[in-house]
C-alpha cells in the first residue's frame, strides 16, 4: 500500500546489562523488527551483555552517554537531538530513569509510554536516586500515553503508591519457550525439590528448609536442591539454618548456573517460597521446562501457575510440605505436560511482543504508520 511505512518505536533503556528487564526488553525489539516495526535501542550508559544479540538480529543501538547519575540536564539535551532528527513514532521508557527522561519526547509531541517492571518495590531500602525518581513519577505518571506493567501485582502496587490507574494496561513477561524447554537429563534416586533464585531475604528459604524437614519426614527419598548465589554472610546463615534441621545430607547447593534449561530440567518440582513477587520468570521458565510448581500466592504466581500447580500462603511451610507430598503423588508426566503447555499457549515471547505492539498503536498518533503484521507485511516491498 502506497504512503505508508513501517512505525518506529524507540526503546529507551539504562543500558544492556544482564537483568530480567533488559532481558526483556532484547526479546521486545528482536520480536517487534521481526514483525516489521523499526527499533532503535537508546541505552544511557554505553556496553553491556546485550548489545552484541541486538546488532547479530539487526536492531541498532544508540547510546545517550550519560556521564553520571546527575548528568540528567546533558543527556535530556542529547535526547532531544536524537528525537529531532530521527521522529520515532512512540517512545517507550523501561524502568524507573528512563521512564522519567522519556517524557521529554512529549515536548515534540511524540506519546510516550512507561514500563512498570516493579513490583511490591521495597522503597525504603532503595538508594537517594531511586527513592527520589519513584516519588516524582507518581505525580508524573499522568503525563504519559500509557503505563504497561508486567504483573498485575505491579500495576496494583503503583496504582497503590499514587500513579495514573486510567492508563495503566498489564502486558505479561514473555518465556523463550524454544529455549526453556525440556532437555534430557541423568535420573536420580528419588525425587528432587527445588528452590530457585538469589540467596535473599525476599525469597524466604527458611520456609522452604522448614518445608523440607517436614516432607523427608514422609518421603525420605526426596532430596533438595539450592540453585542461586548471594552475600556469603546469607549463605552461611542459611547454611546454618540446614545443618540445624538435619538437612546437610539431602540438600545439594548448586550455586548460580548458566545452564537453567539443564537445570530446570533435571528437577521434579520447583518449589517458590518467595514473599513478594511480580511475574516471577522463575516459575515460567521451569514450567517452560516441564517442571510442575508449588508456590507463594504472591504477585502473579497465582496467574502463571493456573490449574497445573498448587498456590499456598506464604510462610505456611506445613501447607507447602502437604501440597508438595501431593504434587509427587500425581502422575508427574501429565503435569510435565500441563505445565509447559499452559506457557507455551499464554507466557510466550510471540504472545508478549503481540499484545506490546497492539498497544503501542493505540497511542501512535502518526496515521502513516502501520502496525498489524498483516499491513506491515503489505507496505514492505
Amino acid at each position: 500500500m502506497s504512503g505508508t511505512t513501517a512505525p518506529r518505536v524507540l526503546l529507551l533503556l539504562r543500558s544492556l546489562a544482564i537483568g530480567g528487564a533488559e532481558r526483556q526488553a532484547v526479546a521486545l525489539a528482536k520480536g517487534l523488527t521481526a514483525n516489521g516495526v523499526e527499533v532503535t535501542v537508546l541505552v544511557l550508559y554505553p556496553g553491556g551483555h546485550f548489545e552484541k544479540e541486538l546488532a547479530d538480529h539487526g536492531v541498532p543501538v544508540v547510546t545517550i552517554g550519560k556521564r553520571g547519575r546527575w548528568d540528567v540536564f546533558g543527556a535530556a539535551l542529547r535526547l532531544a537531538a536524537l528525537l529531532r532528527s530521527t521522529r520515532p513514532d512512540v517512545v517507550y521508557g523501561f524502568t524507573l530513569s528512563p521512564n522519567v527522561i522519556a517524557l521529554l519526547a512529549k515536548v515534540l509531541a511524540v506519546p510516550v509510554v512507561w514500563g512498570i517492571r516493579a513490583s511490591d518495590l521495597r522503597v525504603e531500602q532503595c538508594g537517594v536516586v531511586p527513592r527520589l525518581l519513584f516519588k516524582v513519577s507518581a505525580p508524573l505518571s499522568h503525563i504519559p500515553n500509557l503505563l504497561i506493567a508486567n504483573s498485575y501485582a505491579g500495576r496494583d502496587f503503583h496504582v497503590a503508591h499514587g500513579y495514573a490507574s486510567r492508563q495503566f494496561q498489564v502486558i505479561p513477561n514473555g518465556i523463550d519457550t524454544d529455549v526453556f524447554s525440556p532437555r534430557p537429563v541423568l535420573p536420580r534416586q528419588g525425587p528432587t525439590v527445588a528452590i530457585v533464585g538469589r540467596l535473599d531475604p525476599i525469597k524466604d528459604h527458611p520456609t522452604f528448609f522448614k518445608m523440607a524437614a517436614m516432607l523427608r519426614e514422609r518421603r525420605p527419598d526426596v532430596h533438595f536442591a539450592v540453585i542461586g548465589d548471594g552475600a556469603p554472610a546469607y549463605r552461611d546463615e542459611l547454611r546454618a539454618r540446614v545443618r540445624s534441621l538435619g538437612l546437610e545430607s539431602c540438600v545439594e547447593w548448586q550455586g548460580a548456573r548458566s545452564d537453567m534449561p539443564v537445570a530446570y530440567s533435571s528437577l521434579d518440582l520447583l518449589c517458590s517460597t518467595s514473599l513478594g513477587e511480580g511475574f516471577s520468570n522463575t516459575i515460567a521458565e521451569a514450567m517452560a521446562c516441564g517442571v510442575p510448581v508449588v508456590a507463594t500466592d504472591v504477585g502473579d504466581a497465582r496467574q502463571i501457575v493456573g490449574d497445573t500447580g498448587v498456590i499456598v500462603p506464604p510462610q505456611r511451610p506445613d501447607l507447602l510440605c502437604a501440597a508438595c507430598l501431593e504434587t509427587l503423588d500425581r502422575d508427574l508426566a501429565a503435569q510435565r505436560s500441563a505445565a509447559r503447555d499452559r506457557i507455551v499457549t499464554k507466557f510466550s515471547i510471540a504472545a508478549m511482543v503481540d499484545a506490546t505492539r497492539s498497544s503501542l498503536a493505540t497511542v501512535c498518533t502518526n496515521p502513516k504508520r502501520r502496525w498489524s503484521a498483516a499491513a506491515v507485511s503489505e507496505a514492505t516491498p
